[in-house]
């Protein structure tokens, strides 16, 4: 479905306001929910896989290995399933529609430098977090759009990582701002989810709900970020949409 898409900020202007990031957010998901929900689930098959076959007792280890495991699972298939929805993104302003098939493909032909960028990002966030928040928190903000450059623009991991740190520099605060209502809003909902859900269901329902959840808040995030690199590559190097999307022809 065809999304409309507000004039362009000139080159050099604020990249960003977060009203108007969340507002073309939402109106992206609302239109593509059930495609980016549908590449969030089959992306984390391998996880879902994992965990049925160490509830059956196919996998054997000790709790740190299965927790080992599923966290490198969760970031290599939330890495891609970010990628993919990033193309989905780009080709919703660019008003075209978007299939799942074609996310995957996309994604998949840069799935090692993808994850590989995920990874670093993830690791410098946690070890700044580790000296002292504040760090963390930079690392985090100057990276926020290290995927995307990386699917978009092809970039390597340095590549991608300093490319993001130029596009990000005097938005930092408002990308900060933007994660932290995201976290905020996340842990409420996750809160009055999980208050319902255990009123209501039953053990096995309640985990699938919860999954169900996540999948939802994880596909926004990645459409937010998507939403976001565009925002500042058409402020800082005055790109279209339509040249944005060119990559993907």
């Amino acid at each position: 479905m065809a999304e409309s898409v507000a004039a362009m900020p000139a080159p050099g202007t604020s990249p960003f306001r977060v009203d108007d990031v969340l507002d073309r957010a939402f109106d992206i998901f609302r239109h593509r929910f059930g495609a980016f929900a549908l590449l969030a689930l089959i992306v984390h098959v391998p996880v879902y896989l994992f965990i049925a076959a160490r509830l059956a007792g196919w996998v054997g280890g000790g709790p740190g290995f299965a927790i080992t495991v599923n966290a490198f699972l969760m970031l290599a298939c939330g890495s891609i399933a970010h990628g993919a929805m990033i193309y989905g993104v780009v080709l919703q302003l660019r008003r075209q529609p978007f299939s799942v098939g074609q996310s995957l493909e996309i994604v998949l032909g840069r799935l090692f430098p993808v994850i590989a960028v995920s990874i670093t990002v993830s690791l410098l966030t946690v070890l700044g977090a580790v000296a002292l928040l504040v760090p963390g928190l930079i690392v985090l903000c100057a990276f926020y759009v290290a995927v995307p450059v990386c699917v978009v623009e092809g970039a390597g991991i340095g590549a991608s990582l300093s490319r993001s740190r130029r596009l990000t520099a005097g938005s930092r605060w408002r990308i900060l701002g933007l994660a932290a209502l995201l976290v905020v809003v996340g842990a409420i909902l996750g809160a009055l989810f999980s208050f319902v859900t255990h009123r209501m269901l039953g053990p096995v329902e309640i985990a699938i709900a919860q999954q169900l959840l996540q999948v939802c808040l994880s596909a926004f995030s990645a459409v937010v970020v998507g939403v976001v690199y565009h925002q500042l590559r058409a402020a800082k190097d005055g790109v279209d949409i339509e040249t944005l999307a060119g990559v993907f022809d």
